[in-house]
């Protein structure tokens, strides 16, 4: 049986969800917002970070980094 997270990531202040994902048990996810259709990254400010493991229990490691230039990432 595969586990099923669903991440949300959401800016606190307005609202906007940036994405939601689902990823099978075991699997990793690494999201980069230039590349996920937000050229100029995300905007500035506190984001909620939620993952779901439908009833299961859910272990993960989060990391990020903020940057101006898309050339950091590499």
């Amino acid at each position: 049986m595969l586990v099923q997270k669903s991440p949300l990531t959401k800016h606190r202040d307005t609202g906007l969800v940036y994405f939601t994902k689902t990823i099978k048990g075991k699997e990793d996810l690494d999201w980069r917002s230039f590349n996920e259709g937000y050229p100029q990254g995300m905007r500035s400010g506190d984001y909620n970070l939620v993952i779901s493991g439908g009833g299961n229990d859910v272990n993960g490691q989060y990391w990020g980094k903020a940057s101006d230039d898309t050339g950091d990432f590499n």
